[in-house]
C-alpha cells in the first residue's frame, strides 16, 4: 500500500496551525460527548471559529508588506489595502451570513 502522508503534522510554522486545528476539533468532540452540546451549539462553535479566522486574516492583510516594491511605492500598497481589505470583508461577511 502506498503511503499518502509521510508526516502526520508538518514541522515549523505549519505545526502551530496543525496543532490548533486538531485541538479545536477535539474540543468540539468533547463538547458533544461530555458537555451535551446540541447541534446549535456546535454550529455556533464553528461559526465563531470562522469569525476568528476571518479577523486573523484581516490583521494579516493590514500588517503585510510587499518586499519587492521600493519605498516610493508605499502609495500603491496603501491603495491595494484600501481595496482588498473591504473586498475581503464583504465577501467573507456574505460567507458568514449564509
Amino acid at each position: 500500500m502506498k503511503m499518502v502522508f509521510k508526516e502526520p503534522v508538518k514541522q515549523g510554522e505549519d505545526a502551530v496551525s496543525s496543532y490548533a486545528l486538531i485541538l479545536a476539533n477535539v474540543l468540539a468532540v468533547i463538547g458533544v460527548l461530555f458537555w451535551d452540546w446540541s447541534v446549535g451549539n456546535l454550529i455556533l462553535y464553528y461559526w465563531l471559529e470562522s469569525l476568528v479566522i476571518g479577523i486573523y486574516n484581516i490583521v494579516k492583510m493590514l500588517i503585510s508588506t510587499v518586499h519587492s516594491l521600493k519605498i516610493k511605492d508605499n502609495f500603491l500598497i496603501i491603495i491595494n489595502k484600501l481595496f482588498s481589505i473591504p473586498f475581503f470583508c464583504v465577501h467573507y461577511g456574505i460567507f458568514m451570513f449564509v
